[in-house]
């Protein structure tokens, strides 16, 4: 399997498990869907950068939660 479509496999799954951790209402078991995440991070972001990895991390990036203001600067 090529890394680039690992990663693309990847991806696909930490969408769908984040998918399932904002529906999660059990305390416990959303700690153990962050850790997974976070692992899942890791993973994606060691196979390197792909074009559908910069579309991950501008999506799911660490500076992108959904609590967070964004500002653009225009110079």
């Amino acid at each position: 399997m090529q890394e680039s479509s690992r990663q693309s496999d990847l991806i696909n799954f930490y969408r769908l498990l984040r998918r399932e951790s904002q529906s999660c209402e059990n305390s416990g078991l959303s700690t153990h869907y962050e850790h997974v995440l976070l692992g899942l991070e890791k993973i994606i972001e060691s196979l390197g950068p792909t074009p559908e990895y910069y579309e991950w991390l501008v999506q799911f990036g660490p500076r992108n939660t959904a609590n967070q203001c964004t500002f653009t600067i225009d110079l």
